[in-house]
């Protein structure tokens, strides 16, 4: 218990130093795309288009908020996020809506963790306003926070040391998902798949990561073309990994393993 308590300690200093040096979170947004930015040595998108909107309750439709002009990133006081979001999401820090090309962090519980994962999705093809793929967490998700970990321990070492260990910082439903795509990433590469990731001109990115395994003479099918949202396709793409790399990706799937070390990929 001690040691998770020094840990969010960590956490809300990372988060304090970035606001230190930036007066509101707009400017610790572009910071944080500044750095991702140099971190995959290019210059990444945003593909959606930050709307003009009023903010209104979900229940009632009453303004919360007037339209925020073009600002990209919110902070919304736990009763307004529970009027804006509904009950079932009060329990998210932090949410990015392609719909809106807006990040909402809830007030004093977001963390550098999870502002880096959203502020990646605000970058990303597989987070795209009418996306091909608009249901397929486990691919747009654990992809995210996989980056996100290799950005924090590229950029934000003291809060990486904490990324895996915190509920807050790093979702226990996203360790299979990580731990699938951390793993594919070790036979492709992670810079190609980071570079399909920021490529806003794709129209179909699931396609372009199976043929960087095909590329790589791995006899891997393309199991998301058709796109059924009916089927279980994450369990199809595990089996063909399953079929292409053997016993070595089950087990490691299957294994308690928890410290992803993203930087060795």
């Amino acid at each position: 218990m001690f040691g998770d308590t020094l840990r969010c300690t960590k956490r809300e200093t990372m988060r304090n130093f970035l606001l230190s040096q930036h007066k509101n979170l707009e400017g610790v947004y572009d910071f944080l795309v500044s750095t991702i930015d140099n971190s995959v040595r290019r210059k990444t998108i945003g593909v959606n288009p930050v709307l003009k909107h009023d903010i209104r309750c979900c229940y009632t439709g009453e303004v919360i908020r007037k339209s925020p002009s073009e600002e990209g990133v919110l902070k919304l006081s736990r009763g307004d996020w529970r009027r804006v979001f509904g009950r079932d999401r009060l329990d998210y820090i932090a949410i990015y809506l392609p719909l809106d090309g807006k990040i909402y962090l809830q007030e004093d519980m977001w963390c550098l963790c999870n502002f880096v994962h959203e502020t990646l999705h605000s970058r990303s093809i597989l987070s795209k306003k009418n996306g091909p793929y608009p249901n397929l967490y486990f691919v747009y998700e654990g992809i995210t926070e996989l980056l996100t970990g290799w950005i924090l321990q590229s950029e934000f070492k003291e809060c990486f040391s904490s990324w895996t260990t915190i509920e807050i910082c790093f979702l226990k439903i996203y360790l299979r998902w990580v731990k699938i795509w951390n793993y594919f990433s070790w036979k492709i590469g992670i810079k190609k798949i980071i570079d399909i990731y920021f490529d806003y001109s794709l129209t179909d990115p699931l396609e372009a990561l199976v043929e960087l395994a095909i590329n790589k003479g791995y006899k891997i099918k393309n199991v998301f073309s058709p796109y059924d949202p009916n089927t279980d396709l994450e369990s199809k793409f595990t089996d063909e990994l399953s079929e292409v790399f053997g016993t070595d990706f089950d087990e490691y799937l299957a294994s308690d393993i928890r410290l992803l070390e993203p930087g060795k990929i």
